[in-house]
């Protein structure tokens, strides 16, 4: 399930943060990086897409992610 782990690192590919809350799809970034020291979790969840649809994917993401800020 870690893609990569040492000492202060922990990397996971595909890993299920949140459960499905809309019931579409769950939160599931395609990389979690965990700083296992502070409890920091970076979230990457690249996205290719043409440029008239930018602006779509990227509220798209800002609203899938926004909440697990509060957590």
């Amino acid at each position: 399930r870690n893609f990569f782990d040492c000492k202060d690192i922990t990397v996971f590919n595909n890993l299920e943060i949140a459960p499905r809350s809309s019931g579409k799809y769950p939160k599931k970034p395609d990389i979690t990086l965990v700083e296992k020291d502070q409890e920091v979790y970076y979230l990457i969840d690249p996205t290719i897409v043409m440029d008239h649809n930018l602006s779509k994917a990227f509220i798209r993401k800002l609203n899938t992610y926004a909440k697990l800020s509060e957590w």
